[in-house]
């Protein structure tokens, strides 16, 4: 396991980047969509904060749900995976998922899915009032 420390981290790397870069763009084309909305939300008096929970976190159900299915999912793959590459080896590996294992990938996808939505967020502060305005003479 010590030799493939660095090939396993750069995995853990891989993923949460592809992790970020996932929920950036899911929340990013949900935020285009509703800018319309977010500008009329600003017109009518709504803090950030309020259309913050408002526009993006509606997708905090989602969140647990992702990871609950994907856990199972994992160790199902995992097993396949090695049982296909019992002609490979010519050995017999078992899945084994520690529950260290567990809570690290929990704890990842939950920094990847918040630091998306603080980015996010951002962008949203900058939605300016006058869109709204804009949008209705054209």
């Amino acid at each position: 396991m010590d030799q493939m420390a660095p090939i396993i981290m750069l995995f853990i790397v891989i993923g949460v980047i592809i992790c970020i870069s996932a929920i950036f763009v899911a929340v990013n084309m949900l935020m285009t969509e509703n800018r319309h909305n977010i500008s009329m939300l600003k017109v009518l008096g709504y803090r950030n904060g309020k259309i913050n929970k408002v526009v993006l976190h509606i997708n905090h159900i989602l969140v647990p749900i992702g990871i609950l299915l994907s856990i199972p999912l994992v160790y199902a793959l995992g097993d396949a995976f090695f049982r296909t590459d019992i002609e490979n080896t010519g050995m017999i590996v078992h899945t084994v998922i520690s529950a260290r294992s567990y809570i690290l990938s929990i704890l990842l996808t939950l920094a990847s899915y918040f630091g998306s939505i603080a980015i996010i967020g951002r962008k949203i502060r900058k939605v300016s009032m006058v869109e709204s305005l804009k949008d209705n003479r054209e």
